[in-house]
């Protein structure tokens, strides 16, 4: 490729990425939930060692209710939604313990509703 198609191939490639802003833009005006918004469970997540094995030290306080705050949005397989929990702990033997850095976890919008 010469200089003129090499910069041709960048401006179509600048454009495009244009376009992916705008419907990114787009997109995230009509999604139910925003960075920041608060939520909370709607439903208990399954949690067992074949459906969630990373979730199972989490399952205490992954219920129905649980509040906690998008963190970020992801679209792929769907929308889906990273939240931090208000309560997460971790069980230490068995005592319950605060975490100093809260996780996230990913969620489909039908796992969440918005929260008072």
């Amino acid at each position: 490729m010469n200089k003129k198609e090499i910069m041709d191939e960048i401006y179509t490639m600048l454009d495009k990425i244009d376009e992916l802003e705008h419907y990114k833009t787009e997109l995230l005006k009509r999604l139910p939930f925003k960075v920041c918004d608060r939520v909370k469970l709607a439903k208990t997540p399954r949690i067992t060692e074949k459906t969630a094995p990373g979730w199972l030290r989490s399952k205490h306080f992954l219920k129905k209710g649980a509040l906690g705050t998008v963190s970020s949005i992801i679209v792929c397989d769907g929308v889906n939604y990273y939240v931090k929990f208000d309560n997460e702990t971790w069980i230490d033997g068995k005592i319950e313990r605060p975490v100093s850095d809260k996780h996230t976890y990913r969620f489909g919008e039908d796992f969440l509703e918005a929260s008072e």
